[in-house]
């Protein structure tokens, strides 16, 4: 999330919760056993399509990970949660 925020696409291993954050618009998820060769193609694959990652990357983090957004919905879900307990 943090290299979405400034518009770095992502090479992962598809180990946890990476599947619901890197997609084939921000980055490249590689199976959690890749090999090196499928890890270069990835990589190759990335600077190729540098611009069009780096926009889906950054556009990412805006719609989904963007701190004034998030803190705000938090802050709301806070709020509701303690009504509920009074």
């Amino acid at each position: 999330m943090e290299a979405f925020s400034v518009g770095i696409p992502a090479v992962v291993s598809n180990v946890g919760g990476v599947s619901e954050i890197v997609d084939s618009s921000n980055g490249i998820s590689l199976d959690k056993n890749f090999t090196p060769d499928e890890l270069m193609t990835s990589i190759e694959t990335v600077m190729k399509n540098n611009e069009s990652l780096s926009v889906g990357a950054y556009s990412s983090w805006q719609a989904s990970y963007n701190e004034g957004k998030n803190y705000s919905s938090f802050s709301v879900f806070s709020q509701q949660s303690c009504l509920k307990h009074i």
